[in-house]
């Protein structure tokens, strides 16, 4: 018999595919192949860890930021600290936590500031904030206004609000009406509000609250600071149950709108000169705590309860 070129060409393909198994080879070249697969993932995390790094470095040195029209700053989980002028004509993004603190002044005009996913948080702590964009997504971001000095807070529409200035008799001051859906912490300084909404408010042990407009509240009133309240009215309007922490502080009027659950006292509820109004089917809870009206008005309106 005999066998021609090609059967010789075929019986030594398969034994070289045989040497081939028999040693190992195809999962030694996977084991090769997985590795240099890796070490690419690697290096491409490493450098995006000195794109970052290399990013802070220069807008440290620089002592100041800018965000080109169409460019995004993505700050992720990272903390940007700018000395001088913020200037964001692109996007600015907070998605993972990050840290953008402004030290100069922040101007985002015509330019986007969002908050996404578990959002972040903007330190404003420059003199003069001039716009936080012709769009601002508040998400679930926090805004601090921390300069130490009198300063402006923009008109928005705020998830957190935070006051931190800690310079003396210096007020940061809304230019109008804010809208704060979430939480209102005044941490330190004097807060001057003119009429606006807050949901929760929080006013800490180093903080003042002063109204200079008539303000509602939707969430529950925790203060250990100071209120002073002028001849202004607190409205609490939410649609489940409130609380009322005063730590002292003396309201001048206070109306109770909630008609959907008890807005209750914590501690002693105390207002004076003003009036106490209580709208139909709201239920205002002493909860046992004193109550001192100072001689003042209460408007019992119908079906209206106060429960000791």
């Amino acid at each position: 018999m005999t066998f021609d070129a090609t059967f010789w060409v075929t019986i030594s393909f398969f034994i070289f595919i045989g040497i081939l198994i028999y040693f190992k080879i195809p999962q030694k070249v996977k084991t090769i192949l997985e590795q240099n697969i890796l070490d690419i993932k690697n290096q491409i995390s490493e450098a995006e860890k000195l794109k970052e790094d290399a990013k802070n470095i220069l807008i440290d040195h620089l002592g100041a930021s800018s965000v080109a029209t169409n460019n995004e700053l993505n700050l992720e989980n990272n903390t940007i600290t700018v000395a001088a002028f913020s200037d964001i004509d692109g996007v600015l993004d907070f998605d993972n936590g990050g840290i953008f603190d402004a030290n100069g002044t922040f101007d985002a005009t015509g330019g986007t500031v969002q908050f996404t996913g578990t959002g972040g948080t903007l330190k404003l702590g420059g003199a003069t904030v001039t716009s936080l964009g012709n769009t601002l997504t508040e998400g679930s971001g926090t805004i601090e206004y921390d300069y130490a000095g009198n300063q402006t807070v923009l008109s928005e529409t705020y998830y957190n609000l935070t006051i931190n200035n800690t310079h003396g008799s210096n007020k940061v001051t809304p230019g109008s009406a804010i809208t704060v859906t979430n939480v209102l912490n005044i941490n330190d300084g004097i807060l001057a509000t003119p009429a606006s909404d807050y949901d929760d408010v929080t006013i800490g042990s180093n903080g003042t609250l002063e109204l200079t407009g008539n303000i509602t509240v939707s969430g529950d009133w925790s203060d250990a600071g100071l209120l002073t309240p002028s001849s202004n009215t607190v409205t609490f309007d939410g649609s489940s149950a409130q609380s009322i922490t005063s730590n002292g502080s003396v309201f001048h009027t206070v109306t109770i709108s909630n008609t959907s659950a008890a807005v209750s006292i914590a501690d002693k509820f105390e207002f004076a000169t003003g009036t106490l109004t209580i709208n139909s089917s709201a239920i205002f809870a002493l909860a046992g705590n004193e109550f001192d009206d100072n001689g003042a008005t209460i408007t019992n309106n119908p079906a209206k309860k106060i429960m000791k």
